[in-house]
Parts: structure tokens; C-alpha cells; sequence
């Protein structure tokens, strides 16, 4: 019979892939590099968008 999950008991590969997963995008948030370029990335598309001048953004 199968048995109820309880914790110590190996973790599922779901269970893992979530908590990979979760640790990846606290890793994430935490390499500055990355955040600056994506900042100075960012900041070129919303110059991009202000020069193109599209109505929906003056509104």
C-alpha cells in the first residue's frame, strides 16, 4: 500500500524542482550585475517607446 508522504521522506522530484526553483530566484534577486544590466536594458526600451511616440503611452 502506498503510504502518505511525511517530511524527512525523500522529497519527490516535483517537490525538488519547486525548491530548485525557489532557490534560483532568491540567487537571482541577489547578483547586482544582472540586475544592473537589466535595469540599463530596460531603460533603453522605455527611451525606445518615448521616441517612437506611440499614442497609447500618451494617453
Amino acid at each position: 500500500m502506498h503510504k502518505p508522504y511525511r517530511w524527512g521522506d525523500v522529497p519527490t522530484p516535483a517537490v525538488h524542482r519547486l525548491k530548485q526553483r525557489r532557490q534560483q530566484r532568491e540567487v537571482g534577486l541577489r547578483t547586482e550585475p544582472e540586475q544592473a544590466q537589466l535595469a540599463a536594458v530596460l531603460r533603453e526600451l522605455l527611451e525606445e517607446l518615448r521616441q517612437t511616440k506611440l499614442s497609447w503611452i500618451d494617453e
